[in-house]
This record gives C-alpha cells, sequence and structure tokens, in this order.
C-alpha cells in the first residue's frame, strides 16, 4: 500500500507574467498554420504553469520513496541499499506514456538541473504536434530547437530553480553521510555536482570510505578516481594501503610520490581531474597521475604546485626522462632546474598578479627559442634562472627580426580574421602564436608545430565579442579535402554547437581556397578528364558463382564489374581503350592489378611501384622524426607516422612497422591514381567456375604513362619517385 501527496513550495513561482517567446520561430513555421503553432505555444506554457504550482509528488511504498517532478521526471531511492535511480516518461510501442529507467547521468545533488537536454525531454511529449506545423521538414530541427530554449529562458524566469532543486532533494531524504563522503570524493572536476553514479558508488562502498575518512579524508578523491578509470587494485589489504601499493608498484615511483597525495588535498591535483582525453571525456586520468607524480618527484617539490600555475602544464603531454634530469615541456626539452626556475618564476608572477601577462607573452618566447635551438645549458646557465632564459630568448627574437629569418617560423593561412556567428576567427599563423594558444586555452596545440610548419594542419582561435579566448579549430588536410581535426573550448572541454557549425565551415572555405591555389590539371592540352570508351559490345560472364563460395569473393571484388570474360578461350580480355591492343603490352596501359593474386603484374608502375613505396616510407620516416602527426595523405599514412614513432631507435621494429603498412601504402597509390584526370580505368572479374580460381582487378589507362606517373608523384609529395 502506497500513498501520494503532492506538494507546493512557498515563493518558487516569481513571475507570473513571463511566457514562451516565438516571434523568431515563425520562419520556420507554415504560413497557414501560424495561429495554431501559438495556440499551442500558449496551451504547452499553461500546462508547465499548472504543473509548476505543485511540482512534486511524493510516493512512500515498502521498496521505496518516489519524487516525481512536474509530471515529468521520478527519482527513486530504494529502501533496502538506498540506491538512488531516475525515471522518465516515455512513448512505449502502443503510443501510451510510460515510466522508463533513464539511460544517462543525472545529477542528485543537487536534483533536477535545468539543462537544455532537460527541457528537450520535457518537450518530448508535444513533439510530434511541433512538427507538424513546420513549414517544411528540414524546418523541424531548427523549430522544436528554438521553442526548446525559450520555453527555458521563460521557465528560469517564472520559477526560483534553484529552490526547486533544493526542494527535490529535500523531498528525496537522501543519506547526509553518503552526500558528505560524496561531495569530498568528486572527481568530475568539470562540474560540481554530485551524480547518480557516483552517490551509488559511495553506497555500495560506504565501509570503505568510512574508514578512509578516518584515516586521511584528503584521499578520498583518489579512492575514486581509481573506482572510476577501472584501477585493478591488489585484492587484500585496507583501502588505503592497496592504492599506495598499487601507485608506487606499477607507476615505478619512489616512496616520495606517496607523501605527495599523502599530504596534498584534491585542488592540489586539479591538473589530472581536469584532463580531457578524445571525445572530451575525463578516460585517461589515470596515466596523468603517474606523469604529474613523476614530474614532481623530479623537481624534488617540497609543497604542492598552486593551481593557477598547474594549468601552464594542463593537457600537455610532459615527460621525464628516465634519468629524471630532464621533462618535455610545451614541445621543448628541458633540464629539471631550468623547469624549476619556470614555475618559480610562474609563482612569483601569481602572486604578483601578472601570470596571465607572464603565460601569454614572456613564455612562448623563452618555449619558441628552447624549440628552435635546444641549447645545451651548462650548471652555470642553469642556476642564472628565468631571467638569464628570457634575455637569451628575446635576443634570438631581435636576431631573427634583423635577419628578416622569422618566415621561418611562421606558416601561410588562406584564411584570414574573419567574424562569423559572433566569433571572431584568427589564424594561428607562427610559433609564438601557437605556444600562446596552448598556454591559454590550456591544450596542446603547440604538438602541431610540425603539422602546421608542413602545410598539413591548420589552427585558428576562437574569441568572443569581449576578446576572451573560447576555442581553438583544427583543420587537417586529407589529400585535396580540408576537414575538421578537432574543436575544443578552453581547457579541452566539449565546444559549443556554434564552434562546431563553424569549424565546418571553415573546412569547406579553406578546401574552396587550397583547391583554387592547387588545381588538378590534366596532362596535357586537349586531354579530357575521362577517356571516351570504342565502341564495342562488352561479353557478359555467364558462369555462375558456387554456391559454397559464399559472398566473400563478390565483397570482395565489389559490384561495379564493368569487366568481362571471353567464353571461347576461358580468358579474361584486357582491351586497352585507347587503340585497343589485349595483350597488356601497349604504351598507355599504367599498371595492370590482381587482387587476389600478388597485386600488379603489368604496366609502367610494374617497375616503378618499389620505387614509389620506398618514397612514401622515406616520407613517413621524414615525418615521424620532426614530430608531424598528419601527413596530409589520410589516415593510412597518419598511423603508420604514429607507429613509427613509438619505434624510437629500434631499428627492428620500424621495419615491421614498415612491413605492416605496406598494403596500405599500395591502395594509397592506386586510389590517388585512379582519381587522376586523364586516367581509365577498368575493374574486372573473373570466375573459374571451381573454388580457389576466381579473382578480381583492376587496369589503369593512360594516354601519356610518363605524364600521369609524374603527377601522380607531385599529388602523392614524393617527387622523383617516378624516375
Amino acid at each position: 500500500m502506497s500513498r501520494q501527496t503532492p506538494t507546493a513550495i512557498p515563493a518558487l513561482v516569481r513571475n507570473h507574467d513571463a511566457r514562451p517567446r516565438t516571434g523568431g520561430l515563425l520562419a520556420h513555421v507554415h504560413p497557414g498554420l501560424r495561429e495554431e503553432f501559438s495556440a499551442l505555444v500558449d496551451g504547452i506554457w499553461k500546462d508547465l504553469a499548472s504543473r509548476f504550482a505543485a511540482p512534486l509528488k511524493t510516493r512512500e511504498s515498502a521498496s521505496r520513496r518516489t519524487v516525481t517532478v512536474i509530471g515529468f521526471v521520478r527519482y527513486a531511492v530504494r529502501r533496502g541499499d538506498g540506491r538512488l535511480t531516475l525515471e522518465q516518461k516515455v512513448l512505449n510501442g502502443s503510443g501510451r506514456r510510460v515510466w522508463r529507467r533513464a539511460p544517462y547521468a543525472f545529477s542528485a545533488d543537487l536534483p533536477f538541473k535545468p539543462s537544455t537536454g532537460l527541457f528537450e525531454e520535457l518537450l518530448g511529449e508535444w513533439s510530434a504536434r511541433i512538427a507538424g506545423l513546420a513549414r517544411s521538414a528540414s524546418d523541424v530541427p531548427a523549430l522544436t530547437a528554438g521553442l526548446v530554449r525559450s520555453v527555458r529562458r521563460a521557465s528560469l524566469r517564472t520559477v526560483d530553480w534553484k529552490r526547486l532543486r533544493h526542494a527535490v532533494r529535500d523531498a528525496l531524504a537522501l543519506d547526509p553521510e553518503v552526500l558528505d563522503l560524496a561531495r569530498r570524493s568528486r572527481v568530475n572536476a568539470h562540474a560540481r555536482e554530485v551524480t547518480d553514479g557516483h552517490y551509488n558508488h559511495v553506497v555500495k562502498h560506504l565501509a570503505a570510505y568510512r574508514r578512509i575518512k578516518a584515516d586521511n579524508p584528503n584521499l578520498l578523491w583518489l579512492h575514486a578516481l581509481a573506482q572510476v578509470e577501472r584501477v585493478s587494485l591488489p585484492a587484500k589489504g585496507e583501502a588505503l594501503a592497496r592504492l599506495k601499493a598499487k601507485i608506487l608498484k606499477d607507476f615505478s615511483l619512489p616512496p616520495a610520490a606517496w607523501r605527495h597525495l599523502a599530504n596534498g588535498r584534491r585542488r592540489d591535483f586539479r591538473v589530472v581531474l581536469d584532463w580531457l582525453g578524445p571525445g572530451a571525456l575525463p578516460h585517461g586520468r589515470w596515466l596523468e597521475l603517474r606523469e604529474w607524480l613523476r614530474l614532481l618527484v623530479a623537481l624534488e617539490r617540497h609543497g604542492p604546485v598552486p593551481l593557477p600555475v598547474q594549468r601552464l602544464f594542463l593537457h600537455d603531454p610532459y615527460r621525464v626522462a628516465a634519468d629524471r634530469q630532464s621533462v618535455l615541456f610545451r614541445g621543448a626539452s628541458l633540464p629539471i632546474a631550468t623547469l624549476r626556475a619556470v614555475i618559480a618564476e610562474a609563482e612569483a608572477q601569481l602572486a604578483s598578479g601578472t601570470l596571465r601577462a607572464f603565460a601569454e607573452d614572456d613564455l612562448p618566447d623563452v618555449l619558441a627559442w628552447l624549440t628552435d635551438i635546444r641549447p645545451a645549458l651548462d650548471e652555470r646557465q642553469q642556476k642564472a634562472g628565468w631571467a638569464y632564459l628570457l634575455r637569451r630568448a628575446r635576443d634570438w627574437k631581435h636576431d631573427l627580426a634583423l635577419r628578416d629569418r622569422a618566415e621561418t617560423y611562421s606558416w601561410e593561412s588562406l584564411v584570414s580574421g574573419h567574424v562569423a556567428d559572433g566569433l571572431t576567427v584568427h589564424p594561428i599563423a607562427n610559433v609564438w602564436a601557437l605556444h600562446r594558444e596552448a598556454l591559454g586555452m590550456r591544450n596542446c596545440t603547440n604538438d602541431f608545430l610540425a603539422d602546421c610548419m608542413a602545410g598539413t594542419v591548420r589552427l585558428f582561435a576562437l574569441r568572443d565579442a569581449s576578446g576572451r579566448q573560447v576555442g581553438t579549430v583544427g583543420l587537417t588536410r586529407e589529400g585535396r579535402q580540408w576537414k575538421v581535426l578537432d574543436v575544443r573550448g578552453f581547457a579541452n572541454a566539449a565546444p559549443a554547437p556554434s564552434m562546431q557549425r563553424l569549424a565546418g565551415s571553415l573546412a569547406s572555405r579553406y578546401t574552396t581556397l587550397w583547391l583554387t591555389l592547387h588545381p588538378l590539371l590534366a596532362q596535357e592540352s586537349g586531354t579530357p578528364a575521362t577517356i571516351p570508351v570504342r565502341d564495342r559490345e562488352p561479353i557478359a560472364s555467364e558462369v555462375e558463382a558456387d554456391p559454397e563460395e559464399g559472398p566473400d569473393n563478390d565483397e570482395a571484388c565489389g559490384d561495379d564489374a564493368d569487366g568481362w570474360d571471353d567464353e571461347d578461350e576461358g580468358m579474361l580480355r584486357h582491351e586497352c581503350p585507347i587503340c585497343g591492343d589485349e595483350r597488356l603490352d601497349c604504351e598507355h596501359l599504367v599498371a595492370a592489378i590482381d587482387y587476389f593474386n600478388g597485386g600488379i603484374y603489368a604496366g609502367a608502375m610494374d617497375k616503378r611501384q618499389a620505387a614509389f613505396l620506398d618514397r612514401l616510407w622515406l616520407q613517413v620516416r621524414q615525418a615521424a622524426d620532426a614530430g608531424q602527426q598528419y601527413s596530409g595523405l589520410g589516415k593510412p599514412v597518419d598511423d603508420a607516422i604514429t607507429a613509427l614513432r613509438k619505434t624510437g631507435t629500434d631499428i627492428a621494429a620500424a621495419g615491421a612497422v614498415r612491413e605492416e603498412s605496406e598494403w596500405e601504402l599500395i591502395n594509397l597509390l592506386y586510389e590517388t591514381l585512379e582519381s587522376l584526370p586523364g586516367v581509365d580505368t577498368r575493374y574486372w572479374e573473373f570466375d573459374g567456375g571451381a573454388p580457389g580460381t576466381s579473382t578480381c582487378g583492376r587496369d589503369f589507362w593512360s594516354r601519356d604513362v610518363e605524364a600521369t606517373l609524374e603527377l601522380l608523384a607531385t599529388e602523392l609529395g614524393i617527387p622523383g619517385a617516378d624516375e
């Protein structure tokens, strides 16, 4: 037996005159249905206003306590174990709205966060009617999103939402001890709320958290991080003892590393907790903790690094050398003593209130000098500290200006600074701007110096109307197209939708300008882009596929066959579309490929493929040595560069990488060849009628084979390979 109690919240509704504004949405509404749309919005708002009058309904039963908020979501606390869940109303198969468990994380403290997503789901029950009033199908997303924003703004003006959230939490009557432990141990540094997952985790491991709080409450966050990162701890011992053993053993660290953790606080490790990886998700922070502890040990710090100074390291792949005598910081290899001087100066600048200017001006100059000159600092120079580094960097920069060599450290951006979607776009076109962006936005843009210099990556800084840094856009070239490499907000945060749209338009604009400057010309004047086929009737194959063979051959060969079989001879005919030769030895054959029997077997490329592959591999090796990540030739080459960089000086491992990459590079050769003007390709299939006798391939023809090979080498960036 259960009972339900509606609850009104005093002083919750503060503005009875507010309502959703829809004037700007009428452009997406069918002209003849605008009055109906206005009536629908009025009905929606009237329904919500009635719910705001008594927003909570609490139900007590033997198994759980539920709190329903504005008839839309329902929080439930189980009696037995105290776990918290969330349910929402959704349409089932028969069109009825029923309660279902929400499949996403939500805030438990405070609950009912007024996010855009919440209002999208709130208006879900009217989505069909809203879509039916749109001008066209393409207007539905804009109309729905606009109405969600309008209803959300009106709701926040009408309701004291913070008071509502507190009322929801009070009605849930969550365990105060669990809430306290969850707040102390939360590791989602990018949001202050305790999530349902973390609350339930503390409920499940309450005994362990109680013991850690009694032993050292400053380490509650560390235990939570190990759980979130799914770290496998030793099976026996107390929680802190197991953490200590895991960290010192797996990280190969001395006891001093544990002292940094035991004597520190959560804020002393924000550089770890604030880290965001691919997809702006906080995965991989356990490894970031390892690197930060190694750095603290190498620096021989007696106290924590202040939080604002920590952020100079955020999203930088800082790595301490095995001998702990140097560290890679923002792309520059620094002796430990030099890094100590940098941190000491940053702390002094922080105390005087000038840290931001230091990070935007002086530090980029010093890092640019260290990255370029790579000076071998002796003991006296290391002890000279920051003043020496800054003086040498300024002398170097002045010398560049006098010798007119600054262009060596800059690159061209085809898209200049402009304003779009309310944001100012600034191209990052030199090494100083690159370091300034990395330090100011707390990201790893400085890692792309080699790629920017090579012309395969372009970066853009985004500023809002006040000039504040809000995001960074990266573009990378793949063949003849520029694509979005990444878009990130401050400290690698997920970008706003407007920034994502802007990045897409930037990529399109950059591609257009790049193609204008790099046209793919025909091989010779008057040569058509596609060679006309000589008049003939193809001989269709009448051999049926053996059902025992299955679909593999068809899938591997494709379904666009325009080859043919010669039934009289049981052999394939390879007819040149230019001169009609059928013996594969005419001057127009660039390459003949058999996909299942060894690859190339005829044509000019038969003797030159090895040279092309050698030059391609040389390009991969040079890019890896230069620290590039993107080749401009696409993912296969980029993957080979990444794999080769990981091998270091291991010659055998580098040879294995080349062997593994061979077929990917061969595919790149012929995909590029097929895209060239003046090249005609013919796909063929052969079915011998018995298992193991079927194959397929492609022939490549050109009026001027030598010009085609020269153009192929140019497109791949490996001139001379055609010789």
